[in-house]
Protein backbone atom coordinates (compact mmCIF):
# COMPACT_ATOMS: atom_id res chain seq x y z
CA UNK A 1 0.00 0.00 0.00
CA UNK A 2 1.48 3.29 -1.17
CA UNK A 3 0.31 6.26 1.16
CA UNK A 4 -0.45 9.51 -0.17
CA UNK A 5 2.00 12.60 0.11
CA UNK A 6 -0.47 14.11 2.85
CA UNK A 7 -0.30 10.92 5.06
CA UNK A 8 3.59 10.61 4.85
CA UNK A 9 3.87 14.35 6.01
CA UNK A 10 1.36 13.10 8.85
CA UNK A 11 3.23 10.46 9.84
CA UNK A 12 6.35 12.16 9.98
CA UNK A 13 4.48 14.93 11.94
CA UNK A 14 3.06 12.62 14.42
CA UNK A 15 6.39 10.70 15.08
CA UNK A 16 8.04 14.34 15.52
CA UNK A 17 5.40 15.27 17.92
CA UNK A 18 5.86 12.23 20.12
CA UNK A 19 9.52 12.05 20.15
CA UNK A 20 9.33 15.76 21.41
CA UNK A 21 6.75 16.08 24.28
CA UNK A 22 5.82 19.07 25.88
CA UNK A 23 5.97 22.32 25.07
CA UNK A 24 3.97 23.11 22.09
CA UNK A 25 5.23 22.60 18.50
CA UNK A 26 4.84 25.50 16.21
CA UNK A 27 3.93 25.04 12.57
CA UNK A 28 7.36 26.96 11.74
CA UNK A 29 9.59 24.47 13.78
CA UNK A 30 7.77 21.65 11.97
CA UNK A 31 8.78 23.09 8.66
CA UNK A 32 12.32 23.57 9.78
CA UNK A 33 12.78 20.65 11.58
CA UNK A 34 10.50 18.09 8.59
CA UNK A 35 11.85 20.13 5.54
CA UNK A 36 7.95 20.35 4.49
CA UNK A 37 7.12 23.08 2.68
CA UNK A 38 5.43 26.14 5.23
CA UNK A 39 2.08 26.84 2.96
CA UNK A 40 1.40 23.18 2.69
CA UNK A 41 2.48 22.13 6.13
CA UNK A 42 -0.17 25.12 7.60
CA UNK A 43 -2.93 23.84 5.43
CA UNK A 44 -1.99 19.98 6.23
CA UNK A 45 -1.81 21.08 10.26
CA UNK A 46 -5.56 22.49 9.90
CA UNK A 47 -6.56 19.35 8.73
CA UNK A 48 -5.08 17.22 11.33
CA UNK A 49 -6.40 19.47 13.88
CA UNK A 50 -9.89 18.64 12.84
CA UNK A 51 -9.09 14.39 13.72
CA UNK A 52 -9.28 15.50 17.21
CA UNK A 53 -5.50 13.65 18.10
CA UNK A 54 -3.57 17.05 18.19
CA UNK A 55 -4.81 20.56 20.10
CA UNK A 56 -3.18 23.83 18.88
CA UNK A 57 -2.91 26.71 21.29
CA UNK A 58 -2.38 30.19 19.62
CA UNK A 59 0.10 33.13 20.55
CA UNK A 60 3.82 33.70 20.88
CA UNK A 61 4.65 30.37 22.86
CA UNK A 62 1.82 28.49 21.02
CA UNK A 63 1.43 25.06 18.84
CA UNK A 64 0.09 21.63 18.42
CA UNK A 65 0.97 18.89 21.21
CA UNK A 66 -0.91 15.50 20.90
CA UNK A 67 -3.90 15.06 22.63
CA UNK A 68 -3.32 11.33 23.52
CA UNK A 69 -0.36 9.21 25.13
CA UNK A 70 1.30 7.84 21.80
CA UNK A 71 1.00 4.56 23.18
CA UNK A 72 -2.33 5.01 22.83
CA UNK A 73 -2.51 6.23 19.19
CA UNK A 74 -2.91 3.90 16.21
CA UNK A 75 -1.49 3.93 13.18
CA UNK A 76 -5.05 3.63 12.35
CA UNK A 77 -6.21 6.92 13.50
CA UNK A 78 -3.58 8.90 11.72
CA UNK A 79 -3.50 6.93 8.37
CA UNK A 80 -7.44 7.41 8.23
CA UNK A 81 -7.03 11.66 8.11
CA UNK A 82 -5.93 11.53 4.60
CA UNK A 83 -6.74 7.99 3.11
CA UNK A 84 -10.01 6.24 2.95
CA UNK A 85 -9.61 2.82 4.20
CA UNK A 86 -12.65 1.27 2.97
CA UNK A 87 -10.38 0.73 0.01
CA UNK A 88 -8.93 -2.43 2.05
CA UNK A 89 -12.70 -4.43 2.16
CA UNK A 90 -12.82 -3.64 -2.20
CA UNK A 91 -12.21 -5.95 -4.19
CA UNK A 92 -9.93 -5.32 -6.48
CA UNK A 93 -10.63 -5.99 -9.78
CA UNK A 94 -14.12 -4.12 -8.81
CA UNK A 95 -16.29 -6.59 -9.19
CA UNK A 96 -17.64 -6.22 -5.51
CA UNK A 97 -18.01 -3.69 -3.14
CA UNK A 98 -16.83 -6.02 -0.52
CA UNK A 99 -13.88 -8.68 -1.79
CA UNK A 100 -15.47 -12.32 -0.47
CA UNK A 101 -16.48 -13.63 -3.72
CA UNK A 102 -13.98 -17.07 -3.50
CA UNK A 103 -14.58 -16.86 -7.15
CA UNK A 104 -12.32 -13.85 -7.46
CA UNK A 105 -8.89 -14.56 -9.10
CA UNK A 106 -7.34 -12.19 -6.71
CA UNK A 107 -9.45 -13.05 -3.43
CA UNK A 108 -6.77 -15.49 -1.67
CA UNK A 109 -4.30 -13.02 -2.33
CA UNK A 110 -6.08 -9.98 -1.12
CA UNK A 111 -7.43 -11.45 1.83
CA UNK A 112 -3.84 -12.41 3.12
CA UNK A 113 -2.78 -8.84 1.94
CA UNK A 114 -6.07 -6.99 3.14
CA UNK A 115 -5.25 -9.06 6.66
CA UNK A 116 -1.87 -8.07 6.76
CA UNK A 117 -2.37 -4.61 6.30
CA UNK A 118 -5.08 -4.27 9.16
CA UNK A 119 -2.91 -5.69 11.30
CA UNK A 120 -0.24 -3.26 10.75
CA UNK A 121 -2.76 -0.25 11.16
CA UNK A 122 -4.44 -1.79 13.82
CA UNK A 123 -1.77 -2.51 16.14
CA UNK A 124 0.90 -0.26 15.39
CA UNK A 125 0.70 2.76 17.94
CA UNK A 126 2.48 5.66 17.11
CA UNK A 127 4.99 5.09 20.52
CA UNK A 128 6.06 2.03 18.35
CA UNK A 129 7.01 4.44 15.14
CA UNK A 130 8.51 7.34 17.12
CA UNK A 131 10.61 4.39 19.23
CA UNK A 132 9.93 6.34 22.52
Amino acid sequence: MVFQKNTQYSLRIFIHLAQNPGAPVSVKHLHQSLGIPYKYLAKLMAKISQSGLLSVTQGKNGGYVLTRNPKEILLYEIVRINEDLDVLDHCLLGQNAVCRDPGCPMHNLWVQQRKQWKEILYKQTLKMLAHT
